[in-house]
């Protein structure tokens, strides 16, 4: 449990909220993203995001950015495929082109309470994981059920220690599937690298 506490309190610095300064034209086409997707505008936030990830120069300054749009990608087209305006393995051979690539999974907070979307809670069986679901905005649809796995048991102190707080998790891609038959969804599984904890969203 020592090197797991490691890597969350001295991890790579993920930030909470991605800052900006990279050059105007990318900022405005990340903020047009973001916009997107809190709007749920799924079709012109995936064709956006893949336009974006694709001009991004090949240097590490811009690693985060290419994290985080991988998820945003896939997130896209679960929100695609919830209204019907793509077929499940179309959807699902677009999102297998990161499988065992980095991504970087945006803030949810961790809560032992019940929750059924956009929390991070344990999982009942297994000391080395944790589950979040994700849905739409008014939480009445499903598009996302995501397990994230931990080399080393979560032990009752450290948890205590992340209650209420808000945590983006840096991991691999390991694999992506399909649930459910009358409401489809992704089900993803995830394998931790790092992350950063913080207060509020």
């Amino acid at each position: 449990m020592k090197n797991i506490l490691i890597l969350f309190c001295f991890g790579i610095g993920l930030n909470a909220a991605l800052s900006q300064g990279y050059n105007p034209q990318i900022d405005k086409k990340w903020d047009k993203v973001i916009s997107h997707i809190e709007t749920e505008n799924w079709k012109d936030a995936n064709k956006l995001i893949k336009a974006l990830e694709r001009s991004l120069p090949d240097s590490s300054e811009y690693d985060e950015m290419k994290w985080r749009l991988r998820y945003m990608y896939i997130f896209s087209l679960a929100g695609l495929l919830n209204i019907n305006k793509l077929q499940k393995e179309e959807a699902l051979n677009l999102a297998r082109i990161y499988l065992d690539s980095v991504l970087v999974v945006p803030g949810h907070p961790f809560t032992r309470q019940r929750c059924s979307f956009g929390c991070f809670q344990t999982v009942e069986d297994n000391p080395k994981a944790l589950y979040v679901g994700t849905g739409n905005r008014d939480r009445t649809q499903i598009f996302t059920t995501e397990t994230f796995y931990f080399e080393d048991d979560l032990e009752t102190e450290f948890l205590d220690s992340i209650e209420g707080k808000f945590i983006d998790v840096m991991v691999k891609l390991k694999s992506i599937e399909f649930a459910g038959i009358s409401f489809p969804r992704f089900r993803i599984e995830f394998q931790f690298l790092d992350c950063n904890i913080y207060n509020g969203k």
